[in-house]
């Protein structure tokens, strides 16, 4: 294995969906892949359902979508200054 050590955020989330592996991340490790090996050995694919949710998690959703609305809006806008929101 690799030698990098970086201290980053570790999101979890409880379901059973596939491990993703993002940007950030990644080019923190990009010495360390080797991006043919990783790519060539065959054909590589994904399937994927998209997953239903209950009545509870709609309500919940919603709940949080309206909370939020200024977050979740259908209009673009650019932010200036903008400080992230752990919710």
């Amino acid at each position: 294995m690799g030698t990098t050590t970086k201290k980053m955020d570790l999101y979890v989330v409880d379901d059973h969906f596939d491990t993703l592996f993002g940007r950030k991340w990644i080019t923190q490790f990009t010495k360390e892949i080797n991006f043919v090996e990783l790519f060539s050995n065959g054909i590589h694919i994904l399937i994927t359902t998209v997953p239903c949710p209950s009545i509870k998690q709609k309500e919940q959703m919603n709940y949080l979508l309206f909370i939020y609305q200024d977050v979740f809006s259908d209009v673009a806008v650019h932010l200036k200054d903008h400080q992230p929101q752990h919710i």
